[in-house]
């Protein structure tokens, strides 16, 4: 079970997609439109984070873990004719005090933290998921205050880094600060 509270965005995103044979071991819905919904953001621990977007927005997650660990994460959405496709979007995370490590799962336009405190005078490392080096990202990132603004082709240079070829994962990387 998780600690602590959840909060859930009153908007709901509805995602459809219309079934082909073998895609699904249910017959009755071959050929038929199947829409679903869910919230468009969800949090525990934290307060939602704001997600910016032109035109629809992906769905964003959001949570803060005892040891004070944080993650977010951007997941793509489905409509028929598009499978998998992921809206832009600009993600601004409510951090406030959580130490990290900061997991950043998907693929984002630009994510802004929000600290309680200045972040003046740390480096800020970063490293693929799926590697074993961490990059020092410090020169690659605005620091202006209490606020960290990392871009999406930050995020996607370091959380790619270790993708192998044909790999089609969305880029997945750890933040931290020495």
């Amino acid at each position: 079970p998780g600690i602590g509270a959840v909060a859930i965005d009153d908007e709901v995103l509805t995602d459809s997609w219309r079934f082909a044979k073998g895609q699904s071991w249910e017959s009755e819905l071959i050929g038929a439109e199947v829409r679903q919904g869910a919230p468009a953001r969800m949090a525990r621990g934290m307060a939602l984070p704001e997600v910016k977007a032109k035109g629809e927005r992906p769905f964003v997650f959001a949570a803060r873990f005892p040891n004070g660990a944080l993650a977010v994460a951007a997941q793509e959405r489905t409509r028929v004719g598009e499978a998998w496709y992921m809206p832009e979007c600009e993600v601004t995370l409510p951090v406030e005090d959580a130490p990290g490590p900061y997991g950043v799962f998907g693929n984002f336009k630009s994510l802004t933290m929000v600290f309680d405190q200045p972040l003046h005078g740390k480096r800020v490392l970063a490293q693929d998921l799926a590697g074993d080096e961490a990059m020092d990202i410090t020169g690659d990132v605005q620091v202006r205050g209490k606020v960290l603004h990392l871009s999406g082709e930050v995020m996607r240079k370091v959380g790619l880094r270790s993708a192998t070829p044909g790999d089609l994962s969305a880029p997945g990387l750890v933040i931290a600060f020495a």
